[in-house]
């Protein structure tokens, strides 16, 4: 079964990459480039969950993340959720973030898709709050 992609909601503002328990490095930038290319179909700031990404395969990790290390810039965050926190995949990933920087405050991991919605929920009330106090100015 690949990693898929999904809209959460009808407004687009939040894209599911769903990893199915096995999966392979040449069908994880296969599913993230084909997540950039929806999120270019929107005009507006898009949240990214990959969720359950628990099982990473073998491979050569560092070479597939640095062919999807290019966020597309309405990309807002890419929430990396597992149950387990201490998954090889989150120190692979905190690897590529030491070495490939430039996104590592668009990172962020959680250990439930409850904490990610809530996660998203408080980043839109802020940039709410950052809009408002602007046009107030």
């Amino acid at each position: 079964m690949p990693i898929t992609n999904s809209w959460a909601d009808d407004s687009k503002t939040i894209l599911i990459n769903d990893f199915p328990r096995n999966w392979t490095w040449d069908e994880f930038v296969a599913a993230v480039l084909k997540g950039f290319e929806l999120i270019h179909t929107v005009d507006h700031t898009v949240f990214v969950i990959a969720k359950d990404f628990t099982n990473t395969p073998k491979g050569n990790a560092m070479l597939a993340f640095k062919r999807v290390e290019d966020f597309p810039p309405n990309l807002a965050l890419l929430i990396i959720q597992s149950a387990s926190a201490n998954s090889i995949g989150i120190r692979m990933i905190n690897v590529f973030l030491r070495v490939y920087g430039r996104q590592a405050g668009k990172v962020i991991y959680v250990k439930s898709m409850d904490d990610a919605y809530r996660l998203i929920e408080k980043h839109q009330q802020r940039a709410q709050i950052k809009v408002q106090a602007s046009q107030e100015s």
